[in-house]
């Protein structure tokens, strides 16, 4: 009995060992998703961030040249005094801020340039990736959101059937019901009926005891006076 407890006590530690370490290497690797789901998080804010600041500078450049080909386009077709003016002003304006612009990336050096554009090939890259990423991440998404509303469609579907099978069968208890009180009526008005028929058949079975009995004596007698007869 000693041998059986200790071992059973060691069978319930090795479990409890088992269960503690399986515990503790879950919790690892949950601690593991997070930080990696945050660093994910975090990458990502960083793109997004720098392929707005490289969209803005792509949008306001090509702003830029649209309006230094209107200008073109409208100095050329020789316009009047006012418009040639304005098409000059907005030409010098797109000018300055197109050399400003040009500047900047003129300004850093060929390695820094090249490491620029570098970056901003990639982070390109990065967002039409991302992109591609988040339109499967929201397939994906909607397709389990079309999967829970089918399921919870079909749920409520089999909740109704459910319903109205517990509607018939409560029905089909109450018909039972009604009809069990009728058959216990009717076996009450059997039994009385029974009753009744019984002490019909004791009160016809003493009325034929009795007639038989008198019937015996009126034998007897008629038999006596004619013996009376016969021999007086």
């Amino acid at each position: 009995h000693d041998r059986t407890t200790a071992l059973s006590d060691f069978v319930a530690a090795h479990n409890a060992g088992v269960t503690w370490y399986l515990m503790r290497r879950l919790a690892e690797a949950s601690q593991a998703q997070k930080d990696m789901q945050e660093e994910r998080v975090r990458r990502q804010t960083e793109r997004e961030r720098t392929l707005g600041s490289g969209a803005a500078q792509e949008v306001a450049l090509m702003e830029l040249q649209r309006g230094m080909a209107s200008s073109s386009a409208s100095t050329l077709d020789g316009s009047s005094g006012t418009g040639g003016w304005l098409g000059g002003a907005s030409s010098s304006l797109a000018n300055s801020l197109a050399s400003t612009l040009g500047t900047r990336t003129q300004g850093l050096p060929p390695e820094e340039l090249e490491l620029s554009e570098d970056e901003e090939d990639e982070d390109v890259e990065l967002s039409a990736s991302q992109i591609q990423q988040f339109e499967s991440e929201n397939a994906q998404i909607l397709r389990a959101a079309e999967d829970t509303l089918a399921a919870v469609q079909q749920a409520e579907s089999r909740l109704l059937e459910i319903s109205t099978l517990q509607v018939e069968l409560v029905a089909q208890l109450t018909r039972q019901t009604e009809l069990t009180d009728q058959l216990y009526e009717d076996a009450l008005a059997t039994t009385e009926y029974v009753d009744k028929g019984n002490v019909q058949l004791r009160e016809a079975r003493r009325r034929a005891r009795d007639g038989r009995m008198w019937i015996l004596l009126f034998l007897i007698g008629a038999t006596l006076s004619l013996l009376f007869l016969h021999y007086y």
